[in-house]
């Protein structure tokens, strides 16, 4: 066929590129005994995390404690002593909607000296419980055992420069609660000097380090220059202090003390879920992870001085083999160089007309968008209804994310049209390269040099023809490797985002026209039908698989199918209903609509009327009330543990000197603020008000989630995850406009 011909150059490097983006989305491979060196032993880490992930072990439980007990046994097996902290933890979050979380903690503390006590300690941190239906193994057993092999590697070393503390955390879980205790309370938490987190979000793939403190030059360069295949840039760093995303680290950051942190985050599937067991966990990924906690808590523990703050840099690593690092300001220079030679380009193209340029500058943007707009498209049909549709989608994702790429490749193959298209996508990549430096600059790079690189490939067409074979093979190499970052980011991108929209992978496409078609622009227009119908062809299988995932059931022994069943007791108004966060088939027959359980809820409920007994009192909550002078005090108690409570509360009127626990909290007059309780302690929670506007009263709405489905279920209630936590529980809904100095409801 004409088209392989005459593309031979272009199909080596877009396969060079699939190979190289598959390789740099890899961990590294596992390390024999004997080349363990600098990193960590992944056969002491599994055996630690084997100890851990026996069982759930929620915030609060039998279980819990025993691990905290094997943790304290390890430390102890490196010469350290662990102090126990225990409270009742009370954080409200600083982001929209001020969530409050509650919960019982006792975090886990030990000390390895260094030779000046008065210098700013390093903390190196991670968390111990789990979600109540999971091991934990990776979330975040992982991060524990990379906490106690950076603790291995202290006391067995040279006496560090300053003290290191390792805060293995409780009821992070339960909103951060356990990080918060010990930063608000911990006479240690005022050495500190910088954190070193880990943390994790699945079960295999590269560990990134994805977030630092603002003022990050220094400490990335120190990251950088001794970390063990380096994996982390500034675009990651810079969205993620966006997102609503939180870690403990969170809680560090809020208080002004610098510090990185380190995940990973591929196999969503077993986030928060049955699967997510020691067996499942990549070793690969592990290694990588506990490698990240012990060269960063290395070099920071021995340095003669923690890393100044400064100015953000810009950063990327180089498929994990070194980093990349400059000020922000200089993302400008690739830009003016790339500008530069686009404009050169467009002069060699006089022979085009200005209408045929910008129709192709069109073309490009509106592709991209309908790609964009069918993957997206095909997100929605492949996933179906509610929680356990996301979990199919999860389970799912890898088919899913080649069939979408092989959708751009066929995209790419049926627009290939010579230099109009070309110039167009380096165009269209340049301005979106100036917009993103200008807004976002630490996220910039991803496009300036590959587009730089466009330029310097189609430039090079005159060295082509006159040095045929030495000149390509050079272009070859620098498109495959510029294509293959573009291809490592999507699959990161989707990885990250997939499940908010599978329209990711669209970015590929303008990239693929800027970076393959300079390869073979001097190929005969003849050959473009020869490349349409190999897209053609591609497009069918892509469809194909498509089809497949869409009919297919997800679930399988390794992709166990989760539960979306429980009972719903609304004391509000009487009424009783069998409910579900999925779709209507996860209900018996017969009608069903959408309730709402608290106000301004997150979850999206179908429901059935049902009729369901009375709950019992263990079942609900129990309010009391007193009021003394101008002060009001409001105490919630539960005579069992529940799977989870949560309080809706709205002061009708200012309230002054409002405390939770003794801890000051932010209750917005006429707005609801939520409170979460999660942990396998009975529920004691007060609330204290110094003052309360004449007339004013404290709404509440409560939601407590008791383990068990009432009699009369229909159906069993199946597997629990994250997503479905409510499966399996009788819900009980209350409504409490109690007055200030009202007495307790009857």
């Amino acid at each position: 066929m004409n088209f392989m011909r005459h593309g031979a150059a272009t199909f080596m490097a877009l396969i060079l590129a699939m190979l190289l983006a598959n390789w740099a989305t890899q961990p590294p491979p596992l390390r024999a005994p004997a080349d363990i060196g600098a990193g960590i032993d992944i056969s002491r880490a599994m055996a630690d995390l084997n100890v851990i992930a026996r069982e759930p072990h929620v915030t609060g439980s039998p279980a819990n404690a025993r691990v905290r007990d094997d943790i304290v046994k390890m430390l102890a097996a490196t010469g350290l002593t662990a102090e126990i902290q225990r409270g009742v933890a009370v954080r409200q979050s600083p982001r929209k909607g001020k969530s409050i979380s509650v919960a019982p903690v006792e975090n886990i503390i030990a000390v390895a000296p260094g030779k000046d006590r008065a210098a700013p300690a390093v903390l190196v941190m991670a968390h111990y419980d789990s979600v109540p239906f999971s091991l934990g193994a990776s979330d975040d057993g992982a991060g524990t055992v990379s906490a106690l092999a950076a603790a291995r590697m202290i006391t067995a070393g040279p006496t560090p420069a300053r003290d290191v503390i390792f805060l293995i955390t409780d009821g992070e879980e339960m909103g951060l609660t356990g990080a918060q205790y010990f930063f608000d309370n911990h006479p240690l938490a005022k050495r500190v000097g910088i954190v070193v987190n880990a943390e994790a979000r699945g079960s295999r793939g590269r560990a990134q380090m994805f977030q630092t403190s603002p003022g990050n030059a220094a400490l990335v360069d120190l990251w950088a220059d001794h970390a063990i295949s380096p994996s982390g840039n500034s675009l990651n760093d810079a969205i993620y202090r966006s997102l609503p995303n939180d870690t403990d680290l969170s809680v560090s950051l809020d208080k002004g003390i610098a510090g990185i942190n380190g995940a990973f985050i591929d196999g969503h599937f077993d986030y928060h879920s049955t699967t997510d067991r020691a067996d499942v966990i990549d070793q690969r990924t592990l290694q990588h992870l506990g490698d990240f906690a012990l060269t960063t808590t290395r070099v920071l523990a021995y340095a003669p001085a923690l890393p100044v703050r400064g100015a953000d840099s810009v950063f990327f690593d180089m498929f994990g083999q070194f980093v990349v690092q400059y000020p922000k300001w200089m993302g400008w220079i690739p830009l003016l160089f790339a500008a530069a030679g686009l404009g050169l380009l467009y002069r060699r193209a006089a022979d085009l007309s200005w209408r045929r340029k910008g129709g192709a500058v069109a073309g490009v943007i509106v592709a991209t968008a309908a790609l964009a707009a069918v993957g997206h498209g095909i997100g929605v049909l492949t996933r179906g209804a509610g929680s356990i549709g996301l979990r199919e989608a999860m389970a799912e994702a890898d088919v899913l994310m080649l069939a979408l790429i092989g959708l751009a490749l066929a995209a790419w193959l049926v627009l290939r049209a010579g230099r109009a298209l070309m110039l167009a996508a380096m165009l269209v990549l340049l301005a979106a390269a100036v917009a993103v430096q200008v807004m976002l600059p630490a996220a910039a790079f991803l496009i300036a040099w590959p587009v730089l690189i466009a330029v310097a490939i189609a430039l090079a067409a005159p060295l082509r023809a006159r040095y045929r074979w030495p000149v390509t093979a050079i272009c070859v190499v620098l498109a495959a490797l510029a294509l293959a970052y573009i291809f490592q980011f999507v699959v990161q991108g989707y990885v990250s985002v997939g499940l908010m929209t599978t329209g990711i992978f669209a970015i590929a496409l303008p990239f693929m026209i800027a970076l393959l078609t300079p390869l073979g622009v001097d190929a005969p227009a003849a050959s473009a039908r020869g490349w349409r119908r190999a897209g053609a062809v591609l497009a069918l299988v892509s469809i194909a698989g498509v089809g497949w995932v869409a009919t297919m059931d997800g679930f399988s022994a390794r992709h166990p199918r989760p539960g979306d069943f429980f009972a719903v007791n609304d004391l509000r108004d009487g009424r009783a209903y069998w409910a579900t966060t999925s779709g209507a088939d996860e209900l018996p027959s017969g009608k069903a609509a959408p309730i709402t359980l608290l106000p301004e809820s997150r979850f999206k409920i179908l429901g059935q009327r049902a009729a369901i007994p009375a709950p019992s009192a263990e079942r609900q909550l129990a309010i009391s009330v007193a009021a003394a002078g101008p002060k009001s005090t409001w105490r919630i108690t539960s005579s069992r543990p529940p799977r989870v409570m949560i309080i809706a509360l709205r002061p009708t009127a200012a309230m002054t000197g409002v405390r939770i626990n003794g801890v000051p909290v932010t209750l917005p007059a006429d707005q609801w603020t939520p409170l979460y309780y999660r942990a396998a302690k009975p529920v004691d929670i007060m609330i204290e008000a110094d003052g309360v506007a004449t007339g004013g009263q404290l709404a509440m709405q409560t939601l407590l989630a008791s383990p068990g489905l009432p009699a009369g279920a229909p159906r069993p209630a199946g597997l629990e995850t994250n997503w479905t936590m409510l499966t399996g529980t009788e819900v009980v809904l209350d409504a409490w406009p109690v007055k200030a100095a009202a007495t307790a409801k009857p």
